[in-house]
């Protein structure tokens, strides 16, 4: 699956209900490409939807998708360290071109991700502590359609056997 090429969008899930269309991409950050408002067949795009050539699963650039994921935590890490539980921890700037780590790794991540129904769909990360994250984490995000709008909802599980995450 690494090698799939996205522009045929293999890899994404598309919801629907009456009015509304969403695409989501779990391969790329379980990013949502776009979001259309469609009636009369006339589509209206609600974000700014991505271009097909920029959703390359293990190459994308997260900040130039419709709407991405911001999570164990938004904004950057002053230094990029920190002290958790009395032990300093360093982290490495996550963008190429950002000095700070910024905006977590669920952005950045290869999710997996499944349609629940026609109008919902849900995406899970299961991350184990690494040089990039030093803690063992689980996010998923439920999308529903609702009558005219999209709702996510997310639940973060600690997984970390040497105490809580921050």
């Amino acid at each position: 699956s690494k090698h799939r090429s996205l522009r045929v969008m293999t890899a994404a899930l598309e919801i629907q209900n009456k009015h509304l269309v969403c695409v989501i991409v779990p391969e790329c950050g379980a990013a949502v490409t776009s979001l259309a408002l469609v009636k009369k067949s006339v589509t209206t795009n609600i974000l700014v939807p991505t271009p097909p050539e920029l959703v390359i699963p293990g190459a994308f650039d997260p900040r130039l998708f419709s709407l991405t994921h911001i999570a164990p935590w938004g904004g950057a890490i002053r230094n990029n360290t920190f002290k958790w539980n009395g032990k300093p921890r360093t982290v490495t700037p996550n963008l190429p071109d950002v000095p700070l780590f910024t905006h977590g790794i669920g952005w950045l991540s290869s999710w997996t991700g499944k349609k629940d129904g026609r109008s919902s769909a849900s995406c899970r990360l299961n991350h184990k502590a690494n040089e990039i994250w030093p803690f063992d984490f689980t996010l998923t995000a439920v999308f529903d359609l609702e009558e005219d709008n999209l709702v996510i909802s997310y639940e973060l599980t600690n997984e970390s056997r040497s105490g809580t995450m921050p």
